[in-house]
Formats: C-alpha cells, sequence, structure tokens
C-alpha cells in the first residue's frame, strides 16, 4: 500500500498545481482588468478635479462682480443695506440676502 498511497499522492498534489496554476492566472487576468479600471478612473476624477477648481474659481468671480455691481446702488438703513428694489443685503459682505417681493409695495408707497 506504501508504493500505490505514494503514486496517489503524486497524482493528487500535480493536480492541485495545475489547478491552482490556473486559479493564480485567473486571479492575474481579474486584477489586470481592474488596474486598467482604476487607472481610467484615476484620470477621470483628476480632470473632474480640475473642472470643480475652475468652476469654483468661476462662481468667487461672479459673486465678487455681482457685489461691486450692487454695492453703488445700495444704501444704509436699520443697519442692513438696501438696493432701489428694497432688496436687502448683508451689512458685511454687500452680497444679496433674498429677494422681498413686496418691494413693488414699498415702491407703490413712496411714489404716492
Amino acid at each position: 500500500m506504501g508504493l500505490l498511497d505514494g503514486i496517489e499522492k503524486l497524482i493528487n498534489e500535480h493536480g492541485s498545481a495545475t489547478i491552482l496554476k490556473e486559479r493564480i492566472a485567473l486571479a492575474n487576468d481579474k486584477y489586470a482588468v481592474i488596474e486598467a479600471k482604476n487607472k481610467v478612473l484615476q484620470s477621470e476624477n483628476e480632470a473632474l478635479r480640475l473642472d470643480n477648481g475652475k468652476l469654483n474659481e468661476q462662481v468667487r468671480n461672479l459673486e465678487e462682480r455681482l457685489v461691486q455691481f450692487h454695492a453703488d446702488d445700495l444704501s444704509l438703513k436699520y443697519g442692513v443695506y438696501w438696493d432701489k428694489n428694497g432688496n436687502p443685503f448683508c451689512p458685511k459682505c454687500k452680497t444679496p440676502t433674498s429677494q422681498v417681493k413686496w418691494a413693488t409695495y414699498v415702491n407703490r408707497k413712496s411714489m404716492a
């Protein structure tokens, strides 16, 4: 029995090595596909970060232009800046806080 056990063990080990080799090759193929996808996603992420930075800069520039545009037409009353339409602006940074729907009513009363 010792001789047959040795041959059976040799056959099992050789078969396991072949199966193991196939599994390792499959894992390597899957890893290569994942690595390729990762590179694509990283480059896409970098492009989106650059676009986001540009858009944030544009928003800041537009906000500054809006403040400068309204800064000349504002008047200070009750500790708040107001434009000619009755819209309030922040007393610190002079950005619009909200739009007031009753501005037309105020304008009508002041005209009368």
